[in-house]
């Protein structure tokens, strides 16, 4: 990039360097921001959609547990409710 010369003469051959005020502060270096926002966002739509889905699941594996247990100890009279499909 050429530097115009003060007192007229030919332009002085030179280089732009780019000064910041911190490190992640210029697009020229990688900004981690934007992508601990959407980490974060897609966290929480994991968690939104799964959490009920697995709470289902082990809340039949722990009565299916329990109904085990009384039945080891000699209740036989035992029903679960069957109203899963899986």
């Amino acid at each position: 990039m050429p530097i115009p010369d003060p007192e007229g003469r030919t332009p002085i051959r030179g280089t732009l360097l780019i000064a910041a005020k911190t490190f992640y502060g210029t697009p020229l270096f990688f900004d981690y921001k934007p992508w601990l926002v959407a980490l974060g966002t897609v966290m929480a739509i994991f968690a939104l959609c799964w959490l009920p889905f697995i709470r289902g699941l082990t809340r039949s594996i722990s009565q299916i547990t329990r109904a085990t247990e009384q039945i080891s100890q000699g209740n036989f009279e035992l029903q679960l409710k069957d109203t899963r499909r899986d």
